[in-house]
This record gives structure tokens, sequence and C-alpha cells, in this order.
């Protein structure tokens, strides 16, 4: 066989072994996930499957069963990766939890990124503040300061038109300022 096969051969490989995910994580808590099946031969994978049908971000196992959720729980529930002991009754090689601690991975793909020491609650007042300002921005007119106020005690308000099809990405001025933190305006951004 000519090195030029094995040259290509290894290529292939490349990205097979660069999109396996990271081990998972032990946790005594599955925080805001749901259980979402068992199954006899439950390993990582087949609980991945499981959580990919229900688009999350996050899986867990503990011995046949499996979790699936949006954001993972707590940081402050994170231990000892070696308390999780409980080998997969369907992939041995794969840990399935362990006495009174979970599994916890990541679901590979893009999707949103939360902290896993942020809370729920963070997360749906977040969203709600996101929402109000979307449905607020959804008016005939949305008011923003204009480029020429200055750092004054007053500042003038230009109108820019707003129709529904608008991206609010698109009405915002490319140089306003704003007192929002970097994390909002992503969430901001994003949802938009």
């Amino acid at each position: 066989m000519k090195p030029t096969f094995f040259a290509m051969l290894a290529a292939l490989a490349l990205p097979l072994s660069s999109a396996q995910t990271a081990r998972p994580d032990c946790y005594t808590s599955t925080g805001d996930m749901e259980m979402v099946g068992t199954s006899v031969y439950q390993s990582t994978g087949i609980c991945m499957n499981m959580c990919n049908q229900v688009n999350a971000y996050y899986y867990a196992t503990q011995g046949k069963a499996c979790w699936c959720g949006k954001q993972p729980p707590p940081f402050e529930t994170k231990t000892d990766n070696r308390a999780c002991t409980i080998q997969c009754p369907g992939y041995p090689f794969d840990k399935c939890g362990g006495d009174g601690v979970y599994s916890v991975g990541e679901m590979p793909g893009d999707h949103p990124s939360i902290s896993s020491g942020e809370s729920a609650s963070t997360m749906a007042a977040a969203s709600t503040a996101v929402g109000t300002i979307q449905s607020t921005a959804t008016a005939d007119n949305l008011a923003m300061p204009s480029e020429s106020s200055g750092p004054t005690s007053s500042s003038s308000v230009s109108v820019v038109p707003w129709t529904s099809s608008t991206p609010l990405a698109s009405a915002v001025h490319a140089n306003s300022t704003s007192v929002a933190s970097p994390r909002f305006k992503l969430l901001f951004l994003q949802n938009a």
C-alpha cells in the first residue's frame, strides 16, 4: 500500500477522536435534570441517546437510570470522581454513578453555555428579563439614546423605526453605551 493511503486514513480518524466527549464528572445531585428512563443496557452512550431525543445539554446516569437537562447540577454538588464506582450495565468501561452519586456529562454539539455555579432561579430571572425586554421592544418604535448624547445628567432619545421582522440587534446603535453586564448583553443578543 502507498504511504498516501495511510496518511488519508489517519486524517479521517482525527475527526473521530476529537469528536469524543469528555468523561463525565461525579455529582451528589442531578439538580434540575429530569429522569427520562431506565435501561438494563444502560451506558453513557444509551443515556446520551435518550437526552439527544429531548434536546438536553447534560446527561446523568446512576445504575440503570438516566437523567437529562438543560443545565448541570450546582457546582457545589460536584464530588470526587472516584465516588462513581458503579459499572454501567451495558458497557462496564463506563461508570454509571455510585452510592448516592451520579455520573454527569455534557452533550456534544453547540448549545448555550451555562455555568454550573449558576442556579436555576438565576437563569429563570435572566430569561424573564430578556423576555420582558423583547416583548417591550416589539412596540412600533424603539427609543434609543442618540449618538450625540454625552455623559451628562440628561440624555436625548432618538426613535428607531421598528418592525416585527427587524432583528433587535440591528436596531441597537453600534456605539451606544450600556450599563448591562456582558453576560446579560450576551443573553440579550443570543435571544434576539
